[in-house]
């Protein structure tokens, strides 16, 4: 299943839309490989980017979540991204509430959720 993912996060970046067959995919992933995992950093690399690295499963993973206009993604990752000398206000908010906790499940909505 995991190269399956990968193939769809590929396609996402050349412009593919991130519909329900893909975000149920995501879903399943997270759920397989992060969920009880415990979210240990937290970094803002852009403007419109999270990373957080993740301890679960006996590893640390790196979840990249992104909200750009035209790129808006979630996904896992291996890149190493610069990260800023100094976190900004909302960096130091999330940090704040969200560091430490649990990731306990993922779930996309059902299609009657959204009507």
């Amino acid at each position: 299943m995991s190269n399956t993912f990968k193939c769809v996060i590929l396609s996402r970046v050349m412009n593919m839309a991130f519909d329900g067959i893909v975000l149920s995919r995501v879903t399943e992933l997270l759920n397989e490989t992060i969920v009880t995992g415990r979210i240990s950093k937290l970094y803002q690399i852009s403007k419109y980017e999270l990373l957080m690295t993740v301890r679960a499963q006996n590893e640390n993973k790196k979840l990249l979540v992104s909200i750009h206009p035209m790129y808006a993604r979630v996904q896992l990752t291996q890149l190493n991204y610069p990260t800023p000398d100094f976190p900004n206000a909302l960096t130091m908010f999330l940090r704040k509430h969200i560091e430490g906790s649990f990731c306990l499940l993922y779930t996309s909505p059902s299609p009657r959720d959204c009507s």
